[in-house]
């Protein structure tokens, strides 16, 4: 028992040192976000874009994450790799949702997460603008329940109903066919293609969605997953 508590103490710690680095990575992403954009592609079919901005964050957010953590090795979308052997690292989506971003849709945000031999235990997420309108963190860590900016989460608590919103990443609703209850109330049941993962995953621990698909199990996905699992949404 000591063992787990300290073990959830010494994760609490990580947690709040995250949470102030991923503030401060919004912060910057939203003074890119009032500046000219150039977008470039990562691949030949030009559906991975990336800016400035991506690269930008990644690099403050590695050099923030090295000083604290010297130990930790990193793993950044853009591209970053370091000590990938290590017991604990940390990953890094610097911006998801970058197509939104570019277009001055307020949908993206900054998602970190830290493994511990390749198992998700904390995880902060920057979106730009949270319930209160303004941005915010969220943030957890294995053992210690979620958070909105160190406010506890208390999601509803209320039997699963099909009906509402359903949030789906870009272009995959036609994956998804309605039947049974969701098919007779079909008018009822809207799905939402919300392009940012942070954002589809903040909407369903904050109760404000009850269902959220994603294909795959992409790296990037891990703090968004612990959040939602560590707010007792999923």
């Amino acid at each position: 028992m000591q063992g787990l508590r300290r073990d959830r103490i010494q994760l609490a710690e990580f947690e709040e040192r995250a949470a102030g680095i991923v503030g401060r990575a919004g912060a910057l992403l939203l003074e890119h976000y009032t500046r000219t954009l150039v977008v470039e592609f990562k691949n030949e079919a030009r559906t991975d874009p990336v800016t400035a901005a991506d690269r930008a964050v990644e690099q403050q957010v590695r050099a923030e994450l090295r000083a604290q953590f010297p130990s930790h090795g990193f793993l950044g979308e853009e591209g970053t790799e370091q000590d990938l052997g290590a017991e604990c690292v940390w990953v890094l989506d610097p911006l998801d949702g970058t197509a939104n971003f570019a277009g001055r849709l307020p949908f993206f945000g900054v998602s970190l997460a830290l493994l511990r031999n390749g198992v998700p235990v904390v995880g902060c997420l920057f979106i730009p603008f949270g319930p209160n309108l303004g941005s915010a963190v969220l943030r957890c860590s294995y053992g210690n329940g979620a958070s909105l900016d160190g406010e506890p989460l208390r999601p509803a608590r209320h039997p699963f109903r099909p009906t509402g919103p359903v949030a789906l990443p870009p272009g995959f609703g036609w994956m998804f066919t309605l039947s049974g209850d969701l098919a007779k109330r079909r008018a009822r049941c809207v799905t939402w293609e919300a392009s940012a993962s942070s954002w589809r995953w903040w909407q369903v621990a904050g109760s404000n969605t009850p269902l959220s698909c994603a294909p795959g199990s992409g790296m990037w996905r891990r703090a968004r997953c612990l959040f939602a699992r560590r707010a007792g949404t999923c």
